[in-house]
């Protein structure tokens, strides 16, 4: 795959995580967090623990 096709096709996948965890019941409180050490997909919780998805 060319780079803007895997870009696209990563953020497609992010995004459909992201709405399982949702139906589930958790909160996204992060998408795409980038820090000095790299990326962490999505951050969610479920009010009690936080999720770190990678």
């Amino acid at each position: 795959m060319s780079g803007a096709v895997s870009y696209y096709a990563g953020l497609t996948a992010e995004g459909i995580v992201a709405r399982q965890y949702r139906d589930r019941g958790f909160q996204i409180v992060a998408n795409r967090w980038r820090g000095c050490a790299g990326e962490i997909d999505l951050i969610v919780t479920d009010g009690a623990e936080y999720l770190f998805v990678r």
